[in-house]
């Protein structure tokens, strides 16, 4: 039980450095994308800002199916269908 509340404590504490990470990058990326509107360079912003924008978007997504197939597989490895 001691085992398994670290697990969950090391995860919890890992996903909120993601995230923290992640909000440092997007900033980096929205600074960068004004210094370039700023300059003259709207297009060369926006598409930076886009890109930053939808990788952002695709990691979220695809953490949260990969989150969802952990679950699915749990469950089926509670349920006995699947030896652990």
């Amino acid at each position: 039980m001691e085992l398994e509340r670290s697990v969950i404590a090391a995860d919890i504490r890992s996903r909120y450095v993601g995230q923290v990470f992640a909000l440092v990058i997007a900033l980096a990326f929205l600074a960068g994308a004004c210094f370039f509107a700023y300059k003259g360079h709207p297009v060369e912003g926006a598409a930076l800002a886009g890109v930053s924008l939808a990788g952002l978007v695709s990691v979220f997504v695809s953490g949260r199916a990969l989150q969802a197939k952990e679950r699915v597989e749990k469950e089926k490895v509670k349920r006995g269908q699947i030896p652990s």
